[in-house]
């Protein structure tokens, strides 16, 4: 039985996050509140953080989508990196 004075850390691994330069372009250009945002989220997934995001797997494609408002940040997550391929509008991500 634990007391009040003995604390258990649970440490879980985040993954490296590298970006594309397309995507690294359009989080410059994008107001620093909304990039801000979008990089906290795609921070929280690298770190197993899931909860309360919208994440689904892109039908035909190995990819997975990110939605944060009305952005969508098109992702590879396999193996020990994410890779962040594309930020887009809404409308515009899936062209």
């Amino acid at each position: 039985m634990l007391t009040k004075s003995q604390h258990h850390t649970i440490v879980i691994a985040m993954k490296d996050i590298q970006y594309s330069k397309q995507a690294a372009k359009k989080l410059a250009r994008m107001p620093k509140n909304t990039a801000r945002r979008i990089l906290d989220t795609v921070e929280a997934y690298a770190g197993g953080d899931t909860d309360g995001l919208d994440v689904k797997v892109l039908k035909g494609s190995i990819y997975s989508r990110i939605r944060v408002a009305d952005w969508r940040i098109i992702i590879d997550d396999k193996g020990t990196v994410l890779f962040v391929i594309k930020v887009a509008a809404r409308g515009d991500v899936y062209k």
